[in-house]
């Protein structure tokens, strides 16, 4: 075994040498790893002949699974788009709040497996975004922060007094 010095002063192998500027063996080159000077044989890689392959019997074989049973196309209650015809916006007119309500009704219908319909909390939030103009924009302004407050204080989402209140509000 030899050590590490005698590696780094044998010329024809590698070693690790750390050695700064000043020292000989630095300026002698010996901290870089060179090629060696000589070429390795080179490999002799032996071929073999082909084979015959006319006497072999191929087998085939085919995999099927079965088809997935048919479903139910998904209920609109994970999605959030609605179908039908959306309402037109509210006003604050009074004379039209029955029939804003009525409308709201039918939509309801249409969409009531929908999240918007199930979850009092959304349906008064969904409602509430209907509503735009000076006559009702300060009303809806309240009722939002109605509901945010109801949702602060502990009730659930759920909870189907948000939407009577509401509605009786309205």
């Amino acid at each position: 075994m030899t050590r590490r010095t005698d590696q780094i002063d044998n010329e024809n192998e590698f070693g690790l040498g750390h050695w700064s500027e000043t020292d000989s063996q630095y300026s002698d080159m010996r901290h870089m790893m060179h090629v060696p000077l000589t070429t390795p044989a080179s490999l002799n890689i032996a071929a073999t002949a082909p084979m015959d392959t006319s006497s072999l019997e191929y087998i085939g074989a085919t995999m099927s699974t079965p088809a997935p049973p048919p479903v139910d196309p998904p209920s609109n209650g994970g999605s959030r788009a609605l179908s039908g015809v959306p309402l037109p916006i509210f006003n604050g007119d009074r004379d039209k709040s029955e029939l804003f309500l009525d409308k709201f009704t039918s939509y309801e219908i249409v969409n009531g497996d929908a999240k918007q319909f199930t979850t009092p909390f959304l349906k008064v939030a969904l409602c509430l975004s209907y509503m735009n103009g000076p006559k009702v924009d300060s009303w809806a302004h309240y009722q939002r922060i109605w509901l945010k407050d109801q949702k602060a204080a502990g009730v659930s989402m759920m909870d189907r007094s948000l939407w009577d209140d509401f509605e009786a509000n309205f």
